[in-house]
């Protein structure tokens, strides 16, 4: 997500009228925006090529099917360590039930 997300970063501090100290931000760029003005020796036209084939809508649906994957995974071991440590989950049933993948 560093490709497609701008962040603005801390560039110093001002005073308000009020003499109370604020902080000072650039305009908003991603990282790849960043490492381009710097200067770094960078591969500009393989990295461009690799960004240009990156969609953020498959990448988030991915890392979601891989989280329900781990969530599923860890259900059956959740339910034996409750069960054998006699704890009490009924304050987390609506927080489990949210994290079930929905069918």
């Amino acid at each position: 997500m560093n490709f497609f997300t701008p962040t603005k970063k801390p560039i110093g501090y001002a005073e308000t009228a009020g003499g109370r100290r604020r902080r000072v931000y650039d305009e908003p760029e991603t990282p790849w925006q960043r490492v381009k003005r710097s200067g770094i020796p960078v591969d500009i036209e393989n990295i461009e090529t690799r960004i240009a084939g990156i969609n953020p809508g498959d990448l988030t649906r991915d890392i979601t099917s891989i989280q329900q994957q781990l969530t599923h995974l860890a259900a059956e071991k959740t339910r034996a360590l409750t069960q054998t440590r006699r704890l009490d989950m009924a304050s987390l049933e609506k927080s489990i039930q949210r994290l079930q993948p929905s069918n």
